[in-house]
């Protein structure tokens, strides 16, 4: 059986590798399309070649920005819009800042309000799946 002859290895993958890598994924659209040289990717080979690869990188998921009950009403809807977006952006900002954690690459929220949806979009957000109302940005 040539399974039993191949010697599979997994590793990380070389810097130079990672061009290569990051066409294949360009390739299919199925896949969220991350940069790779900003993930801590892996590579399986068999007898030295490239079969398979993973990638992993640490995000933050904003959740809940929410209003306090009761306290929605008694605001316009500039007002609702305005302190949501400063809450995003000071949520962002410190997301941001290398000195909170040097690792953080990106975050992602759940957002069903199509009116927030244009704000998070205004803001630099991408949808980030198709099927769900996923919106994130990279750092």
């Amino acid at each position: 059986m040539l399974w039993k002859r191949s010697r599979w290895k997994v590793r990380a993958a070389k810097p130079e590798e990672l061009a290569g890598l990051q066409a294949d994924l360009a390739k299919d659209k199925r896949w969220e399309q991350l940069d790779l040289s900003k993930s801590v990717v892996c590579v399986t080979t068999r007898d030295g070649e490239i079969m398979m690869y993973g990638s992993a990188r640490l995000i933050w998921q904003i959740e809940p920005i929410k209003w306090m009950r009761g306290k929605r009403g008694v605001c316009n809807a500039f007002e609702q819009k305005k302190s949501t977006y400063l809450a995003i952006r000071w949520l962002h900002d410190w997301l941001s800042d290398v000195k909170n954690n040097p690792l953080i690459r990106g975050y992602f929220c759940a957002i069903s309000n199509r009116t927030m949806q244009k704000l998070a979009i205004s803001f630099g957000m991408m949808p980030k799946y198709l099927t769900v109302k996923f919106f994130g940005k990279n750092l």
